[in-house]
């Protein structure tokens, strides 16, 4: 398992070897594999994760202190 989205580049990795994990609003993980997404053979998994089109992506809160708390 990993967090490197760098991976998702097909030079390093088979599409069918390339699991997401995601929960939902009751906190159940759900697994998906890449290939029963529909993803065009000629689209790179590396790009359409990082445009939110294969599962949500991760907030991470805002890069900005909130000095109102």
């Amino acid at each position: 398992t990993t967090h490197d989205i760098n991976l998702l580049n097909e030079e390093f990795i088979r599409r069918d070897t390339i699991w997401f994990t995601d929960k939902d609003e009751y906190g159940e993980t759900k697994i998906v594999r890449l290939s029963s997404l529909g993803l065009h053979k000629n689209l790179s998994p590396y790009n359409a994760y990082k445009q939110g089109k294969l599962v949500k992506l991760p907030f991470l809160g805002s890069q900005y202190i909130n000095l109102n708390d």
